[in-house]
C-alpha cells in the first residue's frame, strides 16, 4: 500500500517530512529515489539571473542533497538491510549541453554527488546510483509544440524520445537485490545520445 504526500522537493524541511512519514507509516525505510526536478535553458549563460540559478539549484541541486541525506539518516536508523539512494540526474550530467548552463551544472553536481555518496556509505551496503535519462518525454517539457518535440525524437541516434516507464524500470533494478554490487554509477538512459554519434 502506498500513501501520498505532498511535497516540494526545494523545500529541504518538506523532504524530511515525507521522509519521516514513510518510517512512521512502513517502520523502515530501504531507500530514496529523488526525481524531481526542472529544466531551464536555450540561452547563453550571461542572460540568466541570479534569481534564476537560485531557482534551479534549489530543485536540482539542495532537492537531491536533502533526499540523500534524510534518506541515509533514516535508513541507519531504521537499520534497513543495505539500503539504496537513487538520483534522477540527465545526460547533461555527462556531457555539457549549449544553452544549459545552469541545468547542465545541476546535473553534474547531482552525478559528483553520487559518486562520493557511494564512496561514504559503500561500506554500509548502501548502493548510491545516478539514472542520467535522454531525451523523455515527460512533464519537463511542458508546453513544448509538436515540432519542438519532433526535433529531440530527430536528434537522439535511437530516432525517438524515450518513455518514462524506460528510466523507472532501471530504477526498479538498481533498487533490487539484483543490482546489490552495482554503486557509484552514473546510467544513460538516452538511446545512444551520450555515446557521442549525435549531440
Amino acid at each position: 500500500e502506498a500513501v501520498f504526500v505532498q511535497t516540494d522537493c526545494s523545500d529541504a524541511a518538506q523532504i524530511r517530512n515525507l521522509v519521516d512519514r514513510a518510517v512512521e507509516t512502513y517502520g523502515t525505510l530501504d531507500g530514496v529515489v529523488s526525481n524531481a526536478g526542472v529544466g531551464q535553458g536555450g540561452s547563453p549563460l550571461h542572460e540568466y539571473d541570479t534569481e534564476d540559478y537560485d531557482k534551479i539549484f534549489a530543485l536540482n541541486s539542495k532537492g537531491v542533497f536533502a533526499g540523500m541525506k534524510y534518506g541515509a539518516e533514516a535508513i541507519f536508523r531504521t537499520h534497513s538491510a543495505g539500503g539504496f539512494l537513487i538520483n534522477v540526474a540527465s545526460v547533461a550530467g555527462i556531457l555539457p549541453q549549449r544553452g544549459q548552463a545552469l541545468y547542465t551544472a545541476t546535473k553534474h553536481g547531482v552525478v559528483g554527488m553520487t559518486k562520493a555518496a557511494a564512496l561514504d556509505y559503500a561500506p554500509h551496503g548502501i548502493t548510491v546510483n545516478a539514472i542520467c535519462p535522454g531525451y523523455t518525454r515527460t512533464s519537463i517539457f511542458g508546453d513544448a509544440p509538436e515540432q519542438a518535440l519532433e526535433y529531440f525524437a530527430k536528434d537522439c541516434p535511437a530516432g525517438r524520445m524515450g518513455r518514462p516507464e524506460e528510466c523507472a524500470y532501471l530504477a526498479l533494478f538498481l533498487a533490487s537485490d539484483l543490482a546489490r554490487y552495482i554503486t557509484g554509477a552514473a546510467i544513460p538512459v538516452d538511446g545512444a545520445l551520450c555515446a557521442g554519434s549525435k549531440n
